[in-house]
């Protein structure tokens, strides 16, 4: 779905990389037009929130959302007769492309947000809770920009924040597309949410199984006698 790739591929677009998406060969938005284009993915991942977890949006966020949505317009997909900026490498325009007439960010970013706005409230939000997900797995280290607002609708897995080894860590601000009910994005979000659970749970476990790799590389180590040796005594 696109709008799942544009969530996900917009943690990229933040004041030192918003290159991998722009058609134009690594060109960089003005810092107006970025905070503008992060304001619009905040909004786009609170609405999401608020639907997964069918809750409502805050009158300044509903606000914005109406604003944005009575400037939309749609037109066809590929094979029109005008053309359409390239959206980025793995994507691909859906049969309609939403953008606003007026207001709106940059070409692919206006074309791309405005279309999986459209995308995100065209579905059923029951379907939203059990289809898409975000990641239950954690990341070290500060959340990067452009993620999860705080208080997202109840949809973050808050028990998951914290510590892990001493280290702070958040929740992975990726979202997860999954009729079968993934949780995580990717094997690494699955083995640190392991750890930190197992160390929640078990706080000596990892050091106690560090103890016990380094008794036997030690006992490895030994020097052992050789077989067939020979000792001569007078």
């Amino acid at each position: 779905m696109l709008w799942v790739d544009v969530l996900n591929r917009a943690l990229e677009w933040n004041a030192t990389s918003n290159a991998p998406l722009h058609p134009q060969g690594g060109a960089r938005l003005a810092p107006g037009a970025l905070a503008a284009l992060q304001q619009d993915v905040r909004l786009l991942r609170r609405v999401f929130a608020a639907r997964a977890s069918d809750a409502a949006l805050d009158a300044a966020d509903a606000a914005r959302l109406s604003q944005w949505l009575a400037t939309v317009t749609l037109q066809p997909g590929p094979g029109a007769t005008h053309t359409l900026p390239a959206p980025a490498a793995g994507l691909a325009w859906p049969a309609f492309v939403a953008r606003r007439r007026i207001g709106g960010t940059c070409e692919p970013f206006e074309s791309l947000l405005s279309t999986a706005l459209v995308q995100l409230l065209g579905l059923p939000g029951d379907w939203l809770g059990g289809v898409v997900r975000r990641c239950q797995g954690l990341r070290r280290g500060p959340a990067p920009d452009a993620a999860w607002p705080a208080g997202d609708g109840g949809h973050a897995a808050a028990a998951l924040d914290g510590c892990v080894d001493g280290v702070r860590a958040h929740q992975c601000p990726r979202l997860v597309w999954s009729a079968r009910g993934s949780r995580f994005c990717s094997k690494a979000c699955s083995n640190a949410s392991f750890a930190a659970r197992k160390a929640r749970r078990e706080p000596r476990y990892f050091a106690a199984k560090q103890d016990r790799y380094r008794a036997r590389r030690k006992r490895q180590q030994r020097p052992r006698a050789r077989a067939g040796a020979f000792v001569y005594m007078d």
